[in-house]
């Protein structure tokens, strides 16, 4: 199974590039201010709603989203890990 992950970095460039505040670019997202808050501080993972606000702000997925795929060793670390 793949992972999602937001490219902060990348976001917060683009925000800088357009003269976006957190408030603006959660507005474009039709999101809360703290939700974005949490998506940008890496305290919330990528949903449906994050992912479709993105495309209402203009933002290509391609630009902010990476695809890291899981490798066989990481799923049987996980699995050995638990009690």
């Amino acid at each position: 199974m793949a992972t999602i992950y937001l490219n902060t970095v990348r976001l917060r460039a683009m925000m800088t590039e357009r003269g976006w505040t957190e408030r603006d670019l959660a507005q474009a997202m039709d999101i809360s201010i703290p939700y974005l808050n949490r998506l940008l501080n890496g305290q919330r993972g990528l949903g449906a709603h994050a992912l479709a606000g993105l495309r209402l702000a203009g933002i290509a997925w391609d630009a902010v989203v990476e695809i890291v795929p899981s490798t066989v060793g990481d799923d049987a670390t996980e699995e050995s890990s638990l009690p």
